[in-house]
């Protein structure tokens, strides 16, 4: 079937059985009695926010039950009128993502004219949802010092771990890694479009995020991060905001310490350049009807890495990067009970020394592009009072493009780890996502039989990963000892080639909330099915190592993960102060929205993957093949699928109590458990386990290579030669291939009144788990030798399994002092990251193999300690607010050291990157 014909049908199916969606929207709900207890039906109940495109209202059930759902975040007044009745009216109810207001309301007998007001009383405990999950308001997200990239907010996150952190925005226009509760998976809606990771979005565009982490219903797909972001609306009044800040060099110190400079380091990382100019504004077209919203960012952020040099000049020279970004939203009114969103996102990247490091010089770096395109609609209707029906539409894009910026054999030093030459992996990447959604939600209520939250749905996703592998200079790689003095052995490419990779995702659920008195219990089951496949593609015989070739395109079986979801709030006192919450979820493996074409799933099994067969060299140009020499080949045809293969899946266990401690302020405790299991990878059935039998003696010269006293003698194993390079790859399930990670979760949360605001929390992670090479990987579907359990002795016994203790404490602050002066405060105390000693061995007939001699875990980075602060002086005028900026990074200067050199060698734990040093960076801002 055609893409076409796919959307079509998706589009139609979706219609006619109310699609799925996500629990994005917040609910205010609530029974409303009588001083004696009694049910009161027949209430008006009237809904009214700045954020809410006209008002609402209901009318209570003969339950006095009422519920308004499908409400964007902020804050929200509800009055409450019934003749014979004193009129109610709360203010101030503050609403997130996915949160449940609890409001119940008791009316006293007297007139409607008699009205009593309730402001500040807002519920902070939800009583309903077991999600584990923290949000940031654009109210947070203004005052706080940050770099004014997305993963700069992730990391100041409590129970979110960023492996590399971000100073005053030196790491803007760097995707940073980052673990929930243990995981990697990721699964991001920007306004109804699934993402398939988060990129260079700009932060100050949302107004409000939410990083779900663990307890996620049924409509959620991944055991990892669900993040969602809701773009700024417009409003009935126009508004704005305008700031630029930079920081001056002068303002900047060096954290270059004694001890780093015992370890040779004779330039810390560090700002060449900072600068960031962001401008929007919103308003109505027309009042209560049509509202539009734009938002523009520039980011320049250029920095000096450790090591890294400019080729002609031999002296160091910055990184440099510029980010753009472009937003927009629509919000019109159909009628009282029909709303059309629009939102769209253009965005670029601009990189033209990529990969650089103290490993690349200036000349061996490559040139990249990103422009990338996020757009989502969605139509959101209230059916009736009990009912509501939400349909979504997305698409999700990029052309990433990297070349070479050298026209020069891409070459590599074995011993010392440098690359020299032009790129060997050089490609551009037009991947493309688009997906159609919704849900259909149904309340019930009922005296003894409970209160009933019923949802129901379906999904499709389409995801297609057209890939260019561009030619490297001559189709090769060679590889070096000694600095580049002996040649040692050589790589072949059959580039260039084009291919595209695609797969179909349909989901459906059911889930149910059942609230009896103080007990809310919710259940469901969820049904994923993913069919990647691949069209008949080929090969022209155009490179120097490719031969013509065409392969007939390929369909998996269809993989299914059916998994259910449960879990219980209880509030202890039925005061909703207190709650004790318990889950269990099972989530299937992703087996789309991966990171680039190679990384789908089909692309596992592509024989259109880059074929790279290595062979011993004697330094001989041009080359030409000897299968005499052949060492080792990696991807091409030969690949199959597990007849057999099943989805992984993670199951999930949480425990949990959340107390409200005053009115604006509660205590969360959560422990997460989540196990990985049955997780895949591709296994050479060529070779076998036994076929490594000949024992080779290789001396390990340890840590210290300068002297004897550390010295060992491995032994490792020779492949027969009858295997050397033979390949035959089956994408299998691996019993073997887990992961466990167990975090115990400590948080303080307060919600901005009177002059403060505070979030902050400490967690302690255990992980268990293989090491899983990165899905950036341009090699990821042809190099599996990071890949889960080892296949080979060598690697087997000396791998990288991990198993370790992590902890992290993060602070956020705000507090209003007197004369217009604000202060604000982001404290991280965090583990450093752990690591072991790798070695490259010689000697082998499978040649070159690099061993982790040293478990990850033996070594780790010093613990990162970083205080970021923000005063801020305003003038108000009217309706507009005028500030001055001035903030300091790192205040305490901290030298830490980030990555460095897990190569054995004369260079072996050289200092790559630290924590940037303290800057101080100046900015205004205008906002209306």
């Amino acid at each position: 079937m055609s893409i076409v014909g796919r959307v079509a049908f998706a589009v139609c199916f979706l219609l006619v059985a109310a699609a799925t969606g996500w629990a994005q929207d917040g609910v205010i709900t609530g029974r409303v009695t009588d001083p004696s207890g009694g049910a009161l039906p027949g209430v008006d109940v009237a809904l009214t926010s700045p954020a809410l495109l006209g008002g609402r209202s209901a009318v209570s059930d003969d339950q006095g039950t009422y519920r308004f759902a499908l409400l964007p975040p902020g804050s929200y007044t509800v009055r409450f009128q019934l003749q014979g009745f004193g009129t109610v009216v709360r203010e101030g109810i503050t609403l997130t993502p996915g949160f449940t207001s609890s409001l119940n309301i008791v009316m006293e007998v007297g007139s409607l004219a008699e009205t009593v007001t309730v402001t500040g009383e807002s519920p902070i405990v939800d009583v309903t949802n077991a999600v584990v999950a923290t949000n940031f308001s654009k109210e947070l997200t203004a005052v706080l010092p940050t770099g004014h990239d997305v993963f700069s907010m992730l990391a100041i996150t409590p129970g979110v771990q960023v492996t590399a952190p971000d100073v005053g925005g030196s790491r803007a226009g760097q995707r940073a890694q980052f673990r929930v509760f243990g995981s990697t998976s990721q699964w991001n809606v920007i306004e109804g479009a699934i993402m398939a990771s988060l990129q260079y979005e700009d932060p100050d565009v949302y107004d409000e995020v939410q990083v779900a982490g663990a307890s996620k219903g049924a409509d959620a797909p991944v055991g990892g991060s669900f993040n969602n972001f809701i773009v700024k609306s417009g409003s009935n009044d126009l508004h704005g905001l305008f700031f630029y800040d930079r920081e001056p060099l002068a303002l900047q110190s060096s954290n270059l310490s004694p001890e780093l400079e015992a370890k040779g380091v004779t330039n810390t990382s560090s700002v060449a350049r900072y600068q960031s100019l962001h401008a929007d504004v919103g308003g109505p077209l027309v009042r209560d009807k049509f509202w539009w919203f734009y938002a523009f960012r520039n980011l320049n952020s250029d920095n000096w890495t450790p090591g890294y040099y400019n080729t002609a000049t031999g002296l160091p020279e910055p990184v440099f990067t510029t980010l753009q970004n472009h937003a927009t939203k629509l919000n019109y009114r159909l009628n009282s009970n029909h709303t059309l969103t629009y939102s769209a996102q253009y965005n670029t990247k601009s990189l033209p020394n990529s990969g650089a490091s103290a490993f690349v010089d200036s000349a061996s770096t490559s040139l990249t592009d990103f422009p990338y395109w996020i757009q989502g609609a969605s139509l959101t209707s209230i059916l009736s009072n009990r009912s509501t029906l939400e349909v979504k539409w997305g698409e999700f894009g990029w052309k990433w493009w990297t070349r070479p910026g050298a026209d020069e054999i891409s070459r590599m030093d074995l011993d010392t780890q440098l690359v020299r030459g032009g790129r060997n992996a050089p490609f551009i990447d037009r991947s493309h996502h688009m997906n159609i959604s919704g849900v259909y939600s149904l309340t019930t209520s009922g005296d003894k039989a409970g209160d009933h939250n019923l949802r129901v749905g379906y999904g499709y996703l389409y995801e297609g990963a057209p890939y260019y592998f561009l030619e490297p200079k001559d189709s090769i790689r060679t590889f070096w000892r000694g600095g580049f003095a002996t040649p040692a052995e050589i790589e072949t490419y059959d580039t260039p080639f084009d291919f595209e990779n695609e797969v179909t995702h349909q989901w459906a659920y059911i889930n149910d909330t059942w609230t009896v008195a103080r007990l809310s219990f919710s259940g469901g089951v969820r049904l994923d099915a993913f069919k990647p496949y691949y069209e008949e593609q080929g090969k022209d015989g155009s490179g120097p190592y490719q031969q013509a070739v065409t392969y007939p395109g390929v369909e998996f079986h269809t993989l299914r993960g059916f998994v259910p979801r449960i879990s219980g709030v209880y509030d202890v006192f039925g005061s909703g102060r207190t709650a004790v919450k318990l889950a269990y979820g099972r989530y299937s493996y992703n087996a789309g929205t991966m990171t680039n074409a190679n990384s789908m799933m089909a692309g596992f099994v592509n024989p259109m993957a880059r074929t790279v067969k290595r062979y011993r060299w004697d330094g001989t140009l041009p080359y030409v093949p000897n299968p005499a020499n052949l060492l080792s080949t990696q991807g091409g045809a030969n690949r199959a699928l597990d007849p057999n293969l099943e989805l992984p899946y993670t199951d999930e266990f949480v425990a949990g109590v959340d107390q409200r401690l005053m009115s604006a302020t509660t205590l969360r405790f959560n422990y997460v458990r989540k196990l990985e299991r049955n997780r895949m990878k591709l296994q050479n059935t060529a070779i076998p386990f036994s076929a490594y039998n000949i024992p080779v003696a290789f001396t390990d010269r340890g840590r210290d290579i300068a002297s004897t006293a550390d010295d060992r003698v491995l032994t490792l194993y020779s492949l027969d030669r009858a295997y050397v390079g033979l390949r035959a790859d089956v994408l299998m399930n691996d019993p073997l291939f887990t992961a466990d990670y167990a975090t115990y979760n400590v948080e303080v949360v307060k919600r901005l009144s009177g002059k403060s605001q505070v979030l902050t929390g400490f967690d302690v992670s255990h992980y268990d788990t293989w090491g899983f090479q990165s899905a950036i990987s341009q090699d990821i579907a042809t190099d599996t030798s990071a890949i889960g359990v080892p296949q080979d002795p060598n690697r087997l016994t000396y791998n990288n399994r991990q198993d370790y203790w992590h902890w992290q404490y993060k602070f956020l602050g705000s507090y209003e002092l007197p004369w217009g002066i604000s202060s604000s405060a982001s404290l991280r105390l965090t583990k450093g990251e752990p690591y072991g000693r790798t070695l490259n061995t010689t000697g082998l007939t499978q040649g070159t193999v690099n061993l982790t001699v040293e478990p990850i875990g033996t070594f780790f980075y010093p613990t990162v300690r970083l205080l970021d602060l923000r005063f801020a002086k305003s003038v108000t005028v009217g309706g507009t607010k005028l500030e001055g900026l001035f903030d300091v990074f790192n205040v305490t200067n901290s030298p830490a050291i980030l990555s460095a050199n897990t190569q054995t060698g004369a260079s072996f734990g050289n200092v790559l990157t630290t924590v940037n040093p303290r800057i101080a960076r100046i900015g205004v801002r205008w906002s209306f």
